[in-house]
């Protein structure tokens, strides 16, 4: 008996292979009968021999799943000690979210072969929200426990806890914390807290500067501030006192520091006046002698204006010294259109009066 062909040699799955050709009617007969459809005949629309489909539930099916063996402790390989407390895990999970642990896994280290990993300087609360969140993409965040959480995901190397931290931590700026918060964003690479908490130093600066956390910041970051064009304020009066008060905040200290920073002050945009009756009275400057030539230089592009380009001072002014408002007068003056059309007009600027 011939064998049939589910029973060929080069079929050994048993399986039936269905025919996916397109069917087309047969206009060669001249026959007016429609074609018939039977469940062999279902593909009757043109299609391309190859489809890509991409899932999106399947990432969500994928982390309920994780989840599930997670929270029942199954198919786990290798539990995280964090003080009394254990975490039974997956390697490849926690390799798959974090670089520090892919890094721990995958280089050879002894964690990579041990069962048990202990894990420091992160307690063990803020690790179960840190696992929670690895294994759910959920995540609970309070104020009193954000800080934590973020540094313990820095260190980590979760990128996307960070940013969510951040942020919820950027919606509780102000100006006594902005300078705090711009340190600790920068220190733990949290992008988003750092660009805003400088947006409000940069632009509440005349409430900022006179906050505890301005004058016991250090003097590398003092000079980032007072050294940008973004600073929005009104008069260069107010840089000026914001360095003065951070030097005399602790003299001995910082009077070394005089020179550097007044070099970031920008005394051109001073009135005059303010250079004469306030900074050459300021005793941390006149007891300066490279304070004393910067002086000296300022006074010159006062008097000297011819030779202002030789004296390499800062002249731009800051953000908040741009006003917007101001009064354009033209005069429209009818113009031939060439081309057909309405008539066109020409402008002619009278003049420009700023409303400062």
């Amino acid at each position: 008996m011939a064998s049939s062909y589910n029973d060929a040699p080069d079929n050994p799955g048993n399986w039936r292979e269905h025919n996916f050709t397109i069917n087309t009617p047969d206009t060669t007969s001249g026959s007016d009968v429609e074609p018939t459809t039977t469940s062999r005949d279902i593909y009757t629309q043109p299609m391309d021999d190859n489809y890509h489909v991409q899932d999106s539930n399947i990432s969500t099916e994928l982390h309920k799943g994780l989840g599930k063996l997670y929270n029942n402790g199954l198919l786990t390989d290798v539990v995280l000690k964090v003080g009394k407390e254990t975490f039974p895990c997956h390697r490849n999970v926690l390799a798959s979210v974090s670089p520090y642990f892919f890094a721990m896994f995958t280089n050879g280290l002894a964690e990579s072969h041990r069962r048990e990993v202990e894990i420091t300087g992160i307690d063990a609360e803020i690790m179960k929200a840190i696992l929670t969140y690895v294994y759910t993409t959920e995540v609970e965040l309070t104020a009193q426990d954000v800080e934590r959480l973020l540094v313990a995901a820095h260190m980590l190397q979760i990128e996307s806890l960070v940013d969510h931290c951040g942020n919820f931590m950027s919606f509780r700026l102000n100006p006594s914390n902005c300078v705090g918060m711009w340190i600790f964003g920068d220190t733990h690479n949290a992008h988003v807290l750092r660009s805003d908490a400088r947006q409000w130093i940069d632009f509440k600066f005349d409430i900022v500067q006179k906050e505890e956390e301005f004058v016991n910041m250090d003097k590398d970051r003092l000079v980032e501030i007072v050294s940008s064009d973004g600073l929005y304020v009104e008069r260069e009066e107010l840089v000026f006192q914001a360095v003065m008060n951070w030097l005399k905040y602790d003299v001995p200290n910082r009077k070394q520091y005089a020179a550097e920073l007044l070099k970031h002050v920008r005394l051109v945009l001073l009135p005059p006046d303010y250079l004469f009756d306030r900074v050459e009275k300021e005793e941390l400057v006149m007891s300066s002698s490279e304070c004393v030539r910067h002086l000296d230089r300022v006074k010159k592009f006062h008097i000297l204006k011819d030779r202002r380009n030789q004296l390499d001072l800062n002249t731009t002014p800051r953000a908040g010294m741009f006003k917007t408002d101001a009064i354009v007068c033209v005069d429209l003056k009818p113009h031939e259109n060439s081309e057909g059309g309405d008539e066109q007009h020409m402008v002619d600027c009278k003049g420009v009066k700023s409303a400062i």
